[in-house]
């Protein structure tokens, strides 16, 4: 439990959160693909929420992205932070996507030069910045334990899962009664 919470500790701390990632062959580097999974397993666990609202870690912290290879990317990343509880501001993603097929990188073609990259960089820095103050200053008063229970309260009953048979060695379980024959000659249920 305490590596999970380490885990959680940065997201605890500040008030604004943003994944800088490269996109190569349409996919986030794995460790920025590592952090959304990571935040993910963790985001609404009840022993990281506040007690009394039970808002989940990332609320109140504003979110952003910064990537360079593919815009489209962006979008990704933002959904998948507003998924997790993040505030995600207007214009809150910079990227540098540099010309089509091979060629220069970012620092070979003076990206730190271009125009409208600048611009998606400026306006990110300057929208998380604000919402990151105001989130801080202006917290969103959502309790989330209140509203749970006034969906319960217009909701059918959740049904208990049936337990399953255990999976045989394809991943598929065994009609009722009959036993998954293994490779060393034993059987499974």
């Amino acid at each position: 439990m305490s590596q999970r919470l380490n885990s959680a500790a940065g997201c605890r701390k500040g008030y604004g959160f943003a994944i800088a990632s490269p996109i190569w062959v349409g996919h986030l580097a794995s460790t920025a693909q590592c952090v959304i999974e990571r935040l993910n397993a963790v985001f609404s666990e009840e022993d990281l929420a506040d007690p009394e609202t039970g808002q989940y870690l990332t609320y109140n912290k504003a979110s952003g992205v910064l990537i360079t290879g593919n815009e489209d990317a962006a979008g990704h990343v933002l959904w998948a932070m507003q998924e997790l509880g993040f505030t995600v501001p207007p214009n809150a993603n910079a990227y540098w996507v540099g010309e089509a097929g091979p060629g220069a990188s970012y620092v070979e073609a003076g990206g730190e030069r271009h125009l409208y990259t600048n611009k998606t960089l400026v306006y990110t820095v300057h929208n998380l910045t604000y919402f990151a103050r105001l989130l801080r200053d202006n917290p969103i008063p959502t309790n989330l334990k209140e509203l749970g229970e006034r969906a319960e309260a217009v909701s059918d009953p959740e049904e208990e899962e049936e337990e399953r048979p255990e999976a045989g060695p394809d991943g598929r379980t065994a009609p009722s009664g009959l036993l998954w024959h293994n490779q060393s000659g034993g059987t499974s249920p």
